[in-house]
C-alpha cells in the first residue's frame, strides 16, 4: 500500500467509529443502559485517538493539499485530543459532579469532531492525487473522435 492509500483508509475510520460510536452512546442513554453508556464512550476516545495517526500519515504525504483541507485537518485534531481528554476525565471521576459535565462537554465536542472530521474528508476528497483530470479525459477521448470524422486522404473522405 502507499502512503496516500493508507491516509485515506485511516481517515475514513475515525469518522465512521465516532459514527457508530455516538448512536451507541445514544442508544444506552435513551435505555438507560450504565454499561453501554461506558462502551460508547469508550468507542468515542478510540475514534477520536485515531485522528492522531490519520493527521500523521496524511503530513507524510508528498502530494500537495489544499489550504482548507490542512486547516480542518489541524482544527479536527485540536478537537479530537481535546473531547478524548474530557471523555477519559469523566471516565476516570465516574461518581462526582465532575463526571457529568466533562461527559457533556465532551460529548458536544465529539459532535464538534465529528463535524470537523466531515468537512476534512470532503475537503481531502476533493484533493486529486496525481490522477487524470476526469473532465480533461473526456474532453481528449471527443478531440479523437473529431479527428477520425475528419478528412483521411487515403480513404478519400472529405469534410
Amino acid at each position: 500500500m502507499t502512503g496516500t492509500q493508507i491516509h485515506l483508509f485511516l481517515s475514513r475510520s475515525p469518522l465512521l467509529f465516532l459514527l457508530a460510536a455516538l448512536i451507541l452512546f445514544g442508544l444506552a442513554w435513551k435505555k438507560k443502559q450504565k454499561d453501554w453508556e461506558t462502551i460508547g464512550l469508550i468507542w468515542t476516545i478510540i475514534a477520536c485517538l485515531l485522528v492522531i495517526p490519520t493527521y500523521l500519515s496524511g503530513s507524510l504525504l508528498e502530494a500537495s493539499f489544499s489550504s482548507e483541507h490542512e486547516k480542518l485537518a489541524k482544527i479536527s485534531i485540536i478537537i479530537a485530543i481535546l473531547t478524548s481528554i474530557l471523555l477519559i476525565i469523566s471516565l476516570t471521576f465516574r461518581q462526582t459532579q465532575v463526571s457529568s459535565w466533562t461527559k457533556k462537554l465532551g460529548l458536544i465536542t465529539a459532535l464538534l469532531t465529528l463535524f470537523s472530521l466531515s468537512l476534512t474528508n470532503h475537503y481531502g476528497a476533493l484533493i486529486r492525487h496525481g490522477e487524470p483530470d476526469s473532465v480533461s479525459t473526456e474532453e481528449e477521448q471527443e478531440d479523437e473522435e473529431e479527428q477520425e470524422d475528419r478528412e483521411d486522404p487515403q480513404r478519400g473522405n472529405e469534410v
